[in-house]
């Protein structure tokens, strides 16, 4: 199973599916990881038709399937999930945000039993991706708590909006940082054209990430 899911993560769909049907005994996870070589690697309809012949699914076959094809394919199987769960939910609301369908989003995110960092920085994004900030803002603000991720999203939020001064004080106020945070501050200073500020931020940046330096060039 350790072999299969490791070709299925480097690309080669018929290195999984050699592994796959060479093997003597199969359970759900040898399954899961054939359907989640085929379905993360763009062969949309073999994952398909290999979801289709499951002797059982669970629900992380569920959610590979789910996260195949566009919103409303991903309605579909939602819809015939049992017992999603928070993953499940996730997946969904994300669908929705990258599609632009904002009520659908909130709907999801209302309905969602016990939201996670996960969900809760999904909806921020959502909201700063369809050009309402202030359902970021709310989003931000209501979060029971808050990981550095989340701080980023609402960093990146201002910065998308222009909000050049807000973007700074919330990237002052993040109790921690990462890679990710001081580049979209760096790209914020950037694209607003303060050039000395860009640089100071890169030269005491305690971390840099590929994302960093091209951001620079």
């Amino acid at each position: 199973n350790l072999l299969l899911t490791r070709y299925g993560r480097s690309g080669s769909v018929a290195g999984a599916r050699e592994i796959f049907d060479a093997m003597a005994c199969r359970n759900v996870f040898s399954w899961n990881a054939l359907l989640a070589a085929y379905a993360r690697n763009g062969h949309i309809a073999a994952a398909r038709a290999i979801f289709a012949i499951f002797p059982a699914h669970d629900v992380v076959s569920w959610n590979t399937l789910l996260e195949c094809g566009g919103v409303q394919e991903a309605r579909e199987v939602f819809a015939a999930i049992a017992n999603p769960n928070i993953y499940s939910w996730n997946i969904i609301l994300a669908g929705y945000a990258r599609d632009g369908n904002l009520d659908d989003a909130r709907r999801i995110f209302d309905s969602i039993p016990n939201r996670d960092l996960v969900t809760w920085t999904t909806m921020i994004r959502a909201y700063a991706q369809n050009g309402d900030l202030e359902g970021s803002q709310r989003t931000f603000h209501k979060m029971p708590e808050r990981d550095v991720v989340s701080w980023t999203a609402m960093v990146n939020a201002y910065f998308q909006h222009g909000r050049l001064d807000d973007a700074k004080s919330t990237f002052k106020e993040a109790p921690r940082r990462d890679a990710v945070t001081w580049t979209v501050m760096c790209r914020a200073f950037a694209e607003h054209g303060y050039l000395r500020e860009t640089r100071h931020m890169f030269d005491i940046m305690p971390l840099r990430s590929l994302l960093t330096w091209t951001a620079m060039i």
